[in-house]
């Protein structure tokens, strides 16, 4: 089968997107065709990543959030018909598991979903790491945008209709924090659509330096650094995000 997996660029990105897909391919299971495509912003300049296909530039002058979904935005135009599974990935996350690709798919035809990924904090879908069927990611069309219509700002949304409080597997009265693929979930439940999402870890201490973990199958699957866009990846803060998760990845080889 073949997998397109996306990741979008700006300034900082270029070395995080090498070091994802040097991990994603040492990971891999060795089953699917993988395909590496980039999105960036023609507002930094030309931006490419070697090994990469770079598929368009977008030329916005937005916050941070509501750039990085414009080129979210654009992904469904560049999905091949062949294609079986989409891939969206911030540049900032590692693989934690050998067979990722193989194990992913199995979790969403397991479940059977139409796509699976990271939780944000507040336990909604997000945009960290997200494998969808390619034809369900097509028919819906996936809007990322932060805020709501008439702003590009991420305030914090007080949910007061069950049936869309539900879309998010939430309750009236909660928080929904409007930030890039808010309204992802509720598209895909109005499409008549399913998704599982992978268990956030909240205990640090087995893994040193990482940052934001998840796991599949009560095992860690996925780290997210987080903030790339602002720290850079020679930093001692992300050199030691990247050793750990390497260091983790070798003791559960041996």
């Amino acid at each position: 089968m073949k997998i397109e997996i996306y990741t979008c660029l700006a300034p900082t990105s270029v070395p995080f997107a090498e070091n994802l897909k040097r991990n994603l391919e040492q990971l891999k299971s060795g089953r699917h065709t993988l395909l590496y495509r980039t999105i960036g912003n023609d507002k930094f300049g030309p931006l490419r990543v070697e090994g990469w296909d770079h598929k368009e530039n977008v030329n916005v002058d937005l916050p941070p959030s509501a750039s990085h979904a414009t080129a979210l935005n654009q992904i469904v135009n560049h999905i091949e018909d062949d294609t079986t599974y989409v891939v969206v990935a911030d540049c900032d996350i590692m693989i934690l598991q050998r067979d990722w690709d193989e194990r992913l798919i199995g979790c969403l035809l397991k479940n059977n979903v139409d796509c699976v990924g990271t939780p944000k904090f507040c336990g909604v879908l997000s945009v960290y790491f997200t494998l969808y069927k390619a034809e369900v990611f097509k028919a819906i069309r996936p809007n990322f945008m932060p805020g709501n219509e008439t702003t590009i700002s991420v305030p914090w949304y007080t949910l007061t209709d069950p049936r869309e409080a539900a879309c998010y597997g939430m309750v009236v009265g909660d928080k929904l924090v409007q930030d890039t693929g808010w309204r992802v979930p509720r598209q895909l439940v109005e499409a008549g659509c399913t998704y599982k999402l992978l268990e956030y870890y909240q205990n640090h201490q087995a893994t040193d330096n990482l940052v934001f973990n998840y796991l599949l199958n009560k095992k860690l699957f996925v780290t997210h650094f987080s903030g790339s866009h602002k720290r850079p990846f020679e930093g001692a803060v992300c050199r030691r995000w990247v050793e750990g998760a390497n260091t983790y990845n070798q003791k559960a080889a041996e």
